[in-house]
């Protein structure tokens, strides 16, 4: 037998199990001999019947007391180890196969240990079904508890540590499921920062019960947890900065060295970081080659850390050799009055190759087929058919790409929205013109402090001849994150930006047909042209690496450094360790370790109001089967042994008070 030690201070109630007796000696009366020879043939005959009363009344002082010392077990959890406890309750191992488990700590990794304590903890669970869940990217597991161990010993054979988070709260959800019901779940984890990452204790059904297993760790570490290139998209032959995030998770100074490699460039600077620290290093390069290349981040330090996993950091970003927009549109691109041609002439002014298309092959044009140069700034304008745009504008805006949305006909308005995308503000329902009045209406308000509108700031005098009618009704409900740029003097929205994923779009409410406004005639739009590679497309690209473990939508077939085919799965390709893929097409795609598994300094479960265990003492307390519950039926059935015995009165012995 063996105590749960669940209420040590419950031991204190073991001497009042004495107090029945206690009282008793304490209240009971004494007789006071007296001769009374009339009555001597009737003492004869009661002798025998109080001695009966006296043995009844013995008996129910030891119920009493040993109902007492039922309860003060119960209380303190008393527990029967033996070949039989616990059986019948199913059990899930979840083993923490993440990258932080990697690190080294007396000279093993926490992962050896974690998995020798899991095979310990199955050989106590002997005789329960059980089953075992191995949190990695892809994670593994047996299936559902089973008294035959086999799956899970071949499983802990098998079994090797990734590179990724090891998705927390998705193990739980997979123990979970394989219980199916009440049971016992033991996560063995190093407790490191994101190890119970989306776990909420709170949340478990009623009859599962979470236990920690704590394998070690929490050993000092530095690495590379960020990667990142300014400007956002690269230009071959101008100024580059490749940015990386270096992190000190140790308890004392660490003095380092940061090599940044980009392409054939590269740089090493010297660093030094406090405890707890974290810096950003910087590095310059030109980059001459166009393409794809990979940007890499590397540690050198003076001493190795506990986990080298994550002191090298690989990105990929494509190098173009100019800055292309894409003008999209069905109407007539020869027409002098037509919307094509004022747009092209404005931005190639401010600098971009410009290529026009229609919207059936916008996508072609996004993917850059045929050696095409991918834009980063698309531009719809007059379109006749809004659905091939709609269809492909979501992956251009996932890349960080740009769009201004010059709205000039109903199918224009109609891309209101886009992959889920809400649109920067609606536009009201289109009104007949002829109803309108035909002066014009001019710009109502202007907020030039955006750094789009920067080139007109002085120069105001120009936004005072741009006129349109007012063909829209103003709209309403205009999304949070939107910025209104320009209305015209009924209200009417004219210019709006927003975020849009990892990218920019801009709306241009306006016609710039004759009939309808001069806003594409003059030196409006040319100004607002040159402002929009600057302002649109993004300062910094921080999406050069995926963490591994994640998944990223299948365009084709993925291949690592070695060849190997990363197989796809409902559309998507899993990331299962670090390093470069190469597409079909021949862009690259970086995974690296998630910057969370660097941190390895301890989480307190108490913040989750779990505890944790050695595995040494959860192998000794995995076989114990609590007794409490029938210690307390046994109390139950001594009191009401104890109340026959007295005759159902309280303070009588037999039908007589004592």
């Amino acid at each position: 037998m063996s105590f749960a030690a669940l209420a040590p201070l419950a031991f204190a109630l073991l001497p009042l199990a004495a107090a029945p007796v206690v009282i008793h000696l304490l209240t009971r009366r004494r007789a006071t001999p007296r001769a009374f020879p009339a009555l001597a043939f009737l003492a004869r005959v009661e002798a025998g019947r109080a001695s009966r009363h006296r043995l009844r009344e013995r008996a129910v002082l030891a119920l009493r007391a040993l109902a007492l010392i039922c309860a003060a077990l119960a209380a303190v959890g008393l527990a029967w180890r033996g070949s039989l406890a616990g059986s019948g309750r199913p059990a899930v191992i979840v083993l923490d196969a993440s990258a932080s488990m990697q690190q080294q700590v007396d000279g093993a990794t926490v992962w050896s240990r974690a998995r020798a304590a899991a095979g310990r903890i199955a050989d106590e669970y002997a005789g329960r079904p059980l089953a075992l869940v191995v949190a990695s990217a892809p994670r593994r597991a047996t299936g559902a508890p089973a008294v035959t161990h086999g799956p899970v010993r071949a499983l802990l054979a098998d079994a090797e540590p990734g590179a990724g988070d090891g998705d927390p709260a998705g193990a739980l959800a997979a123990a979970l499921a394989a219980l199916a019901g009440p049971g016992d779940i033991v996560l063995i984890t190093d407790l490191a920062r994101g190890s119970l990452a989306g776990i909420d204790p709170r949340a478990l059904p009623t009859g599962v019960a979470l236990r920690l297993v704590d394998a070690g760790g929490g050993a000092a570490n530095c690495a590379v947890v960020g990667l990142a290139a300014e400007p956002g998209t690269l230009v071959a032959g101008r100024p580059a900065t490749i940015l990386a995030r270096v992190a000190n998770y140790g308890v004392a100074p660490a003095t380092l060295s940061i090599a940044l490699r980009a392409g054939s460039a590269s740089g090493v600077t010297p660093l030094t970081l406090g405890a707890g620290e974290s810096a950003v290093v910087r590095q310059a390069l030109t980059l001459d080659s166009t393409g794809w290349i990979a940007i890499e981040a590397e540690l050198i330090q003076a001493r190795a850390d506990a986990l080298p996993l994550d002191d090298r950091r690989v990105g990929a970003v494509e190098v173009v050799p100019a800055l292309a927009a894409l003008v999209v549109s069905d109407a007539d691109r020869g027409d002098p009055a037509g919307v094509v041609r004022p747009l092209v002439a404005a931005l190639s002014a401010a600098g971009l190759a410009v290529r026009v298309s229609d919207g059936a092959g916008l996508a072609a044009e996004l993917a850059g087929e045929g050696g095409r140069l991918r834009p980063a700034l698309v531009v719809t304008a007059a379109l006749a058919d809004p659905a091939p745009v709609r269809a492909a504008l979501p992956g251009h805006l996932d890349g960080g790409g740009a769009w201004l949305q010059v709205v000039c006909g109903d199918a224009d308005a109609a891309l209101g929205d886009v992959g889920g995308i809400v649109a920067p503000a609606p536009l009201g329902a289109p009104v007949d013109v002829s109803a309108q009045e035909r002066g014009e209406m001019r710009l109502g308000q202007a907020k030039l402090e955006h750094a789009l509108l920067a080139p007109f700031v002085g120069r105001e005098s120009l936004l005072a001849s741009v006129a349109a009618y007012r063909y829209r009704l103003t709209p309403t409900g205009a999304a949070a994150d939107a910025a209104t740029l320009w209305a015209w003097a009924d209200g009417t929205l004219a210019l709006i930006e927003r975020p849009a994923r990892a990218g920019r779009w801009l709306l241009l409410n306006g016609s710039p047909a004759a009939a309808d406004s001069n806003l594409a005639a003059g030196e409006v739009l040319p100004l607002l042209a040159e402002r929009l590679p600057a302002v649109l497309l993004p300062a910094r690209s921080d999406r050069l690496t995926r963490d591994v473990g994640g998944r990223v939508p299948a365009g084709g077939p993925l291949t690592d450094a070695t060849g190997r085919a990363l197989p796809v799965v409902d559309g998507s390709v899993l990331l299962d360790r670090p390093g470069l893929y190469r597409a079909a097409g021949g862009a690259l795609l970086a995974a690296a370790v998630p910057a969370l598994e660097s941190d390895l300094r301890r989480l307190d479960p108490a913040r989750l109001d779990l505890t944790a265990s050695d595995a040494a003492s959860t192998q000794a307390e995995a076989r114990l089967a609590p007794l409490w519950p029938w210690l307390l039926v046994a109390v139950a059935l001594m009191l009401g042994l104890e109340l026959l015995l007295a005759g159902g009165l309280p303070g009588r012995v037999g039908g007589r008070r004592p």
